[in-house]
């Protein structure tokens, strides 16, 4: 009975954490990788004129920003419930945020972009991973 207490207690001080961490982390992945969006696009390297396959819309800031917000919530989501249903979920959250890494680096390559802004955007993608899930991992090991 204790034990089912404790993890209670420890699932809702999770949940409390990540419901400020997740959203901080993803506004820290935005502002960064905003701030390399832009010194990309001051070095030529993102071209001014390229548009997004998907909606023909201009590559801009603002879906930067978006891009690198929206996976912070749903990565707390996750982190949020492995923290519920799992021994351990560092280990199995840090596990499937590399798999979702890993299938990140695919999507840059299909846009008929140019090499230089394939790089800009793989790093972007590495760069957002690193503060979402260190920031979520972060915030449930410290007080």
């Amino acid at each position: 009975m204790m034990k089912m207490i404790l993890s209670l207690d420890t699932h809702v001080s999770a949940s409390r954490k990540l419901l400020w961490a997740a959203p901080l982390a993803g506004v820290v992945a935005a502002v960064l990788n905003g701030m390399l969006f832009s010194v990309a696009s001051f070095l030529a390297w993102i071209p001014a004129d390229f548009l997004m396959p998907t909606t023909g819309e201009a590559f801009g800031l603002g879906p930067v920003m978006v891009s690198s917000f929206l996976p912070s919530l749903g990565a707390g989501l996750v982190l949020a419930l492995l923290s519920r249903f799992s021994e351990r979920p560092l280990f199995v959250f840090s596990v499937l945020a590399g798999g979702v890494l890993a299938g990140s680096f695919i999507s840059p390559l299909g846009i008929g972009a140019p090499v230089r802004m394939i790089a800009v955007l793989e790093v972007m993608h590495v760069l957002a991973a690193v503060t979402i899930v260190g920031g979520l991992r972060y915030a449930l090991t410290h007080r």
